[in-house]
């Protein structure tokens, strides 16, 4: 695979071409922020929820000034804290796998590009919108195909 630039041409391998097709993937930047996020989340799953603090100042019905308060918390039943553990934790896992799935296409998408057109003059960044298939060049310019 080569690249073009203004002054030389550089030669890189399919491997090489991968791991930077890795490094600068928008859809695998994302995931590996939402997975980031997902992380983060488990440590509320024992969290319990806050004091609610309610004040009513009125004057109602005669001449007095009413006053209302009130102070609550709603404990939660304590399996659910496991529960809500578990659940967080299958959404890391899923995040995992998300990224895992993402690398092994580009990584296939690579290599099969790599079989079918053998040495070429340009690399382009493939990403998918719908039903159309672009191709980004590093000059910009870019092809739907």
């Amino acid at each position: 695979v080569f690249t073009l630039n203004d002054q030389e041409r550089t030669v890189l391998g399919i491997d090489e071409a991968i791991e930077i097709a890795l490094q600068n993937n928008g859809t695998i930047k994302a995931k590996n922020l939402e997975l980031e996020s997902s992380q983060s989340l488990i440590k509320t799953a024992n969290e319990i929820p806050k004091l609610q603090f309610n004040a009513q100042l009125w004057q109602y019905s005669s001449e007095k000034f009413d006053q209302s308060v009130q102070i609550s918390q709603t404990i939660p039943f304590p399996t659910l804290f496991g529960a809500k553990k578990k659940l967080l934790n299958a959404e890391v896992k899923s995040k995992e796998l998300q990224i895992e799935l993402s690398e092994m296409e580009l990584d296939l998408a690579g290599k099969l590009s790599n079989i079918i057109c053998g040495e070429a003059d340009a690399i382009a960044y493939i990403s998918r919108t719908k039903n159309q298939t672009i191709a980004s060049f590093k000059g910009g310019a870019h092809i739907t195909i």
